[in-house]
């Protein structure tokens, strides 16, 4: 894995005040749209849109991103694409992998976050409420259906917070249940270098390279509940190897 770059004085002064400014402007463009056009674009436009923002916040960080296996998230189709979560720049990588009608689930505190949650609800971002198991049943329940009758791709972690250390932690239930759920394919996601960029607790992202190998899909079709604990064990595994081998 290539060393990350330090960051040059300029770069330091700019990265946070320009990223935001870019993330304001586009916020507010979406949301601009979204209401001009009476919600009809989204499922085309936005995902477009998305994967706009995604490539200009990784320039801006400096971050150049190389995906393997892209093909498997190509075309609008019912899947359940899942992400090592060891960066804030995740947030900025997913985009870019981003189909026709892909949307990712985030945590319900971004719904109240100024010009962000505004474009995240009109861009029909599913918000997950961590903090209610209830809630975010029912929330994962009303995905699944979405899944099923619009064909969309939901990107979610199956850790459902950030490593603190890169390491991967315990995978939670929702993300196999709401592929089970559905009927639709688990896709994985995995993606290496993000931690060494930007960990949790820092502000400014070194340069450098991350690396995102999509693996095949793995078929739900006919899985019951019952099979969560199997199938988050095959996944599981998945990553294990495959961080091994883009490590290495």
């Amino acid at each position: 894995m290539d060393s990350p770059a330090p960051v040059s004085l300029t770069r330091r002064l700019l990265q946070l005040p320009v990223g935001w400014a870019f993330t304001v402007v586009f916020t507010t463009s979406v949301v601009v749209i979204a209401i001009a056009t009476l919600g009809l674009g989204r499922r085309r436009l936005m995902p477009a849109l998305l994967r706009f923002w995604g490539r200009v916040t990784l320039a801006i960080q400096g971050v150049r991103l190389e995906v393997e296996g892209a093909e498997h998230l190509q075309g609008q189709s019912p899947r359940v694409a899942t992400f090592n979560h060891a960066s804030s720049i995740d947030i900025m990588l997913i985009p870019v992998v981003t189909p026709r009608g892909g949307v990712p689930a985030v945590k319900r505190e971004m719904l109240f976050m100024p010009f962000i949650g505004a474009a995240c609800y009109f861009m029909g971002f599913l918000f997950i409420d961590r903090g209610h198991s209830e809630r975010a049943r029912r929330t994962l329940a009303k995905a699944a259906a979405r899944v099923r009758d619009e064909g969309l791709t939901v990107f979610i972690s199956p850790e459902g917070t950030r490593s603190p250390e890169g390491a991967l932690l315990p995978f939670k239930q929702g993300a196999f249940r709401l592929a089970i759920t559905s009927g639709a394919p688990l896709v994985p996601v995995v993606i290496s270098g993000a931690h060494e960029l930007l960990p949790r607790g820092r502000f400014l992202c070194r340069q450098g390279t991350v690396r995102m190998r999509i693996l095949p899909p793995v078929p739900t079709a006919g899985l019951t509940v019952d099979d969560v604990p199997a199938l988050m064990a095959d996944v599981r595994g998945q990553y294990e190897r495959a961080l091994a081998a883009l490590a290495a």
